[in-house]
């Protein structure tokens, strides 16, 4: 199994309000989670740091794995919310979060917000998740193209996000075969390249490390408008 991920500022943000996490847990189990915060005052960094901090507190002894997911990501916005509470600079902050835990050959998922988790399989791409936004309802309703989607002007408009309050996540399980590679995204890549050059990408048959590296220039070669997180293995 190859773990790696990579984040970049990009070209036109002051700071970086992305965050991921790729661990492998003492059972052997193996915990990853990209969140991209957003929010004045630092806020989004806040959120997005919180957002990975509580899921770093996973169990692996602790079943069963949804639930305790489900935990996790009430107690994130719980966290957040009273942050801002504590302080009004940061009033109004929150996070995308996609977390991906694959144990016992199982990869269970959970998902709030326009970052992404895709499976790279037999060199086709399938992105798991749903965008929580207009265009991604537009898309799951079969009324746009997945290109129309990634252009939409409303794109960057949440219609969810950790401390946002609602928490109608979406969440799932599928089993991980030999090959199988798992990518999160944050929208600083897939916004600005296209499926087609993420699939192709992948495809290469160079190392993680070198695959994750092309993404993040493919989006700085796109402008590097905003932050760029891209975090997987390959099993």
């Amino acid at each position: 199994m190859m773990i790696h991920g990579v984040s970049h500022r990009g070209f036109k943000r002051d700071s970086n309000e992305d965050r991921y996490l790729c661990r492998k847990l003492n059972d052997g189990s193996l915990l990853m989670a990209v969140a991209d915060g957003m929010g004045g005052q630092a806020g989004g960094e806040v959120a997005a740091q919180i957002a990975i901090d509580v899921i770093a507190e996973f169990d692996p002894a602790l079943e069963p794995v949804e639930e305790q997911l489900e935990s996790l990501i009430r107690e994130a916005d719980y966290r957040i919310r009273r942050r801002a509470e504590e302080n009004t600079a940061l009033e109004g902050m929150g996070t995308t979060l996609t977390i991906a835990l694959v144990k016992a050959g199982v990869a269970y998922w959970a998902h709030l917000g326009d970052s992404r988790l895709y499976l790279f399989r037999g060199r086709r791409l399938a992105a798991v998740t749903g965008d929580h936004t207009i265009p991604g309802f537009l898309l799951a309703e079969g009324k746009i193209s997945r290109e129309d989607a990634r252009v939409h002007p409303m794109r960057s408009g949440l219609l969810d996000c950790v401390g946002c309050g609602s928490l109608d996540k979406d969440s799932g399980a599928f089993n991980i075969s030999e090959g199988d590679l798992l990518v999160l995204t944050t929208d600083g890549l897939h916004d600005y390249v296209s499926e087609d050059t993420i699939r192709s990408i992948l495809d290469s048959g160079k190392s993680l490390e070198d695959r994750f590296r092309e993404l993040v220039n493919a989006a700085l070669d796109a402008g590097g408008y905003d932050n760029i997180t891209v975090a997987g293995a390959q099993f």
